[in-house]
Formats: C-alpha cells, structure tokens, sequence
C-alpha cells in the first residue's frame, strides 16, 4: 500500500487572518496548494522568474481532490483564477522594516495560465511580495493542509481552525473577538451574533472532536466571543499516542489468546 503523503506549510499569520470574502472552500485550497509549492520550491522559482511549474495530477492531490469527475481541475482553475489574481487584504501585514501594518493590500499571484508545452501542466507566477510571506522567518503557523482537506469541509470551519491555530501559544489561553472583527475577517456582509454563535458552535464541533486543538467557546455582553484554549501539551500527545499503542497491542494479545482457546 502507498503511504500517504502529508503536506504542510508555514503559513504567514497575515495571510491566515486576511478578509478572503470573494473566496469559495476550492480557491482556499487551491491558495494553500500554492503556498506549499512555493515554499517547497522557493530557491527554484526565484531562479525562474516566481513561476511555479505543477502538474494536474500533483495540483488535485495537494487540494485533496482525488475525484476528477467531482472536481474538473479545467473547472477549478476557470472559476479560481480572477478571484486568485485580486489583490487581497492581509491583516497585522509586517513590513520590510519591521513594522507593523493592522491592514495592507497586496497582490499575491500575477497570473495562472496553462502550460502548452507541456501536457497537463499549469504556470502559476506569484508576485515578490508573496515570495516575502512564504519567506518569513517569524509570525507564521505550522499548517497540516492534508488534514485539513480530509476533515474540514466548509469553508469557515477551514478559516476558524487556521485562525484558533495562529493563536495555540497565547499565554493566557483566552481569546477575546468581538464580533465587528469578526465578521471584518470571516463575513463578506454584516451578521447577528445569534448567527455568528451558530456558524461558530458547528465548525467547533467538527474542530475539538477531529483536531489538535480543543476549546471552549463562550458568549458574553456586547456581542463577545471568548475562545478558551485548554493546555495540551506535547507531553499529553505523546502519552495518548502510547495509551492507544498499549490498548491496540492488548487487543492482538487477547485476540491470540481466544484463537488458542478456541482451537
């Protein structure tokens, strides 16, 4: 059996917190499937131009879109392609000098055009401020994109868990967002908050029971919204993982056992 490929990526905390309202679930996806290939290939593509060269097949797999026929990438890259062009809005942008901008505008990919000589094989020129982000040394996130795909399948749940992500290693394990920013970063038009505690309980769900994060989201006055982190460290991960390794051995133990007896 093939083992399966995991892709993750350092993801710019701007990025993850950027207004994405013209974005659907696959232009994410296809945005993360970007981000990893540039990164991989970052000493590659600076030497060509900022063009990043992939395949069809390579692009549906980073994407989690294993399906041809349920997801055309002829389709993905025609209904994607303006959208990924646009300029998009970053959120605590840092400059060159080290500065910090709350929010910047920048463009991210120039262009995504069809390779002709080469079958099957896509021409993505990302733009020198993006080459920047990917190239960030500090305030980024680690981001499991496979998980992601395979457990995560709506939109704001992907954006929600990206976002709860960047802030994991708050020493005060509290998040605090008010839901002006809240719909600044997440909503495309104004919501209640009956509404955003809606969305937000549903996508929280999914998140604690599939993830490594586990939180307790709460609702107070003057419509705020506190994430409370729990403290999971790696030493807790580790010991689950043997708890299960343990229960799992036991389990082929005494199923030996009934199949000796049974004989």
């Amino acid at each position: 059996m093939e083992e399966k490929r995991i892709y993750t990526i350092h993801k710019a905390n701007s990025l993850i917190k950027a207004k994405l309202n013209n974005f659907n679930l696959q232009q994410l996806k296809f945005l993360n499937s970007i981000y990893y290939l540039a990164q991989k290939n970052k000493n590659k593509i600076q030497n060509n131009s900022n063009i990043i060269s992939v395949k069809y097949s390579k692009l549906i797999d980073l994407m989690g879109y294993h399906n041809r026929k349920t997801h055309p990438l002829s389709k993905i890259i025609k209904d994607s392609q303006s959208v990924l062009i646009e300029p998009i809005i970053l959120n605590n942008y840092i400059t060159k000098k080290g500065n910090l901008k709350e929010w910047k505008k920048i463009q991210l990919i120039k262009s995504i055009t069809i390779n002709k000589g080469y079958r099957n094989t896509l021409d993505i020129k990302i733009t020198k401020q993006f080459f920047n982000l990917i190239n960030q040394k500090k305030n980024w996130t680690k981001i499991d994109t496979t998980f992601i795909n395979e457990n995560l399948s709506s939109l704001f749940a992907q954006r929600l868990y990206e976002y709860l992500k960047s802030y994991n290693n708050l020493e005060s394990r509290k998040l605090l967002l008010y839901l002006d920013k809240f719909i600044e970063i997440f909503e495309a038009k104004k919501v209640y908050f009956s509404t955003a505690k809606l969305k937000i309980n549903r996508s929280m769900e999914i998140i604690n029971s599939v993830s490594d994060l586990d939180i307790k989201v709460s609702y107070h006055k003057n419509n705020l919204i506190v994430f409370n982190f729990k403290n999971v460290t790696d030493i807790d991960i580790k010991a689950n993982l043997k708890n299960q390794k343990k229960i799992e051995k036991d389990k082929i133990m005494i199923a030996n056992i009934l199949k000796k007896i049974s004989i």
